[in-house]
This record gives C-alpha cells, sequence and structure tokens, in this order.
C-alpha cells in the first residue's frame, strides 16, 4: 500500500533554537499527508504562495483499480490546512489519473488529470481555492469539445496564463492509431470560461503535418502566453525522436512557425523533456539523449 507522506530539512543559523512542532524530525516518521485505504500517489506539489505547499494525488480509496483526484494544503510550519486525508477534487464514476497543478495565484490552484467516466480518456480541469472549496462544476470543466470525443486524450500538462487562469496541453490520438497523436493546447481564463470557443478551443501546436508527437511539457512565456515542448518523431533510417517548442500567444497564435522550432534534432533520439520558463519570455528545457 502506497500511502502519502512529506518532510522538510530547515537549517537555522541562530543561537536560539526555532522549533514548528508540527514538523516530524524522525526522517523515518515525516509528516503524514494521506493515511486512508488502498494506494495513493502520483502526489503533484506546488506553492500556495504564503510559505506553504498544496498537493494533488490520485486515490484509490473508494474501489481498488479505481482512483480519484484528492488535495491538501499544508502551511510553512507543517500543519494540514484542508480536510483530514485530502479533501475530494473529483469523485464521480470511473478513474481519474495523472493529476496536474498549478498555481491560480490566488492562494487556491488549478488541477486537470486524465477522465475515463465516458468510457474513453478525455481531458478534465477543476479550480480550488484558498480553502480547498472546488469552484466550478462538480466533478469538474470537461475541456475535450464534442467534435473530439471519439478519439483519446491523454497526458495534460498545465501552466499559469498569469492572469489566474490557466494553460493546458495534451495529446490527442487523431486517427486511432497507436503513432496518430497531435499535441493540443486549450486556455481556461479565471473565471472558467474558454476564451478561444469561437475557433473550436482546441489549437494544435503545429499547423499541416502534425502526427507522431508525445511528451508534452509546458511553462509560462512570462507575457501572457505559453511555450510547449514535445517529442516529435521525424523517421528515417534511424527512426529517431527529436524535440521541439512552440510558443503561442494569449490569442491562440503560433509564433514560432507553423511547425515550431526543434530543439534538438541530431542523430539519435531525444525524448522525456522538463522544462521551465527562463524568465526571458523563453524556455530552458533538459532531456536524456539515445
Amino acid at each position: 500500500m502506497i500511502r502519502l507522506f512529506t518532510s522538510c530539512l530547515t537549517l537555522f543559523l541562530a543561537i536560539t533554537p526555532v522549533l514548528f512542532a508540527q514538523w516530524s524530525s524522525n526522517p523515518a516518521a515525516n509528516n503524514p499527508l494521506c493515511l486512508e485505504t488502498r494506494n495513493q500517489r502520483l502526489v503533484r506539489v506546488i506553492s500556495d504562495g504564503k510559505g506553504g505547499t498544496i498537493f494533488t494525488w490520485e486515490d484509490e480509496r473508494p474501489l481498488a483499480n479505481a482512483y480519484d483526484i484528492y488535495a491538501q494544503r499544508m502551511d510553512a510550519n507543517g500543519n494540514l490546512l484542508w480536510a483530514l486525508n485530502g479533501t475530494p477534487v473529483c469523485t464521480v464514476f470511473g478513474s481519474q489519473n495523472k493529476p496536474q497543478i498549478v498555481s491560480d495565484q490566488r492562494g487556491g490552484a488549478w488541477i486537470v488529470w486524465k477522465d475515463v467516466r465516458n468510457q474513453d480518456n478525455d481531458i478534465f480541469i477543476q479550480r480550488i481555492d484558498s480553502t480547498g472549496t472546488p469552484l466550478y462544476a462538480s466533478g469538474g470543466i470537461d475541456l475535450v469539445p464534442m467534435g473530439l470525443k471519439a478519439r483519446e486524450q491523454s497526458d495534460p500538462v498545465i501552466c499559469t496564463d498569469g492572469k489566474g487562469g490557466a494553460y493546458v496541453a495534451f495529446m490527442d490520438n487523431i486517427q486511432g492509431g497507436n503513432f496518430d497523436n497531435q499535441i493540443m493546447l486549450i486556455s481556461i481564463d479565471s473565471a472558467g470560461n474558454i476564451p478561444w470557443s469561437s475557433a473550436g478551443y482546441v489549437s494544435p501546436i503545429t499547423r499541416g503535418s502534425g502526427m507522431f508527437q508525445y511528451m508534452p511539457m509546458i511553462c509560462s512565456d512570462g507575457a501572457g502566453g505559453c511555450i510547449v515542448v514535445w517529442q516529435w518523431f521525424i523517421g528515417g533510417a534511424s527512426g529517431q525522436y527529436d524535440l521541439y517548442a512552440q510558443r503561442i500567444n494569449a490569442s491562440g497564435y503560433l509564433r514560432w512557425g507553423s511547425k515550431g522550432v526543434g530543439l534538438c534534432t541530431t542523430a539519435g533520439s531525444q525524448g522525456y523533456p522538463v522544462t521551465d520558463e527562463d524568465g526571458l519570455r523563453g524556455v530552458v528545457t533538459a532531456w536524456p539523449d539515445f
């Protein structure tokens, strides 16, 4: 059984010891976030902007092999601020998996996940405030438009839009085959509205040929838009995967050409990128290179 714990290691350079009673000083114990039955896993964490943290995870407590999404907030002293064992984010029938989280810049968070309630893989999102209260529809907002319902969506990633909303990128199985994947992007504002609705509100991050795209990562560009990094199967004799990036502005327009820019297109394959904004409206990316 997997349960969630956290620890904090702080060095105090002072003559008089400073004690925080809630933080465990035993490295074999740590602080429990959730001690519910069955498994809690795939935990994600962000700052709450006040010295504490907000966690989210997928939780097997309702039924074996069926997961819900829960969240918890902890202050700087190690005190749990929300419901014991976490506050529910989504507990509808069917599994919810792979949660990702970003600050809503109001003391709460946006949480996005993959959801199989409709018997296929869709993408749902919920916003919770600083007290752990969900702000929108029970079970979250469905980010997948009707035109894509027959397809499978997975691997959502999320970043802030700098105005209390968020951008979500995900992998969309556009033709149903094992390799027919394209990275799509959606914007949601602080009120839960979809600003790009007039354009179908889901935008591919490339134009023209866009299949064989995997492993999206996303970060803010610091100017109201976002940057998406992904793995793209180029093929050829070596059958290699390369890394590309695309910048999208707040109106949904592609800024780095119809196919983005190549971050690494050398021989061999590159994948599993991690990324963050550089503070200069660009991106820093690291990856293993094969």
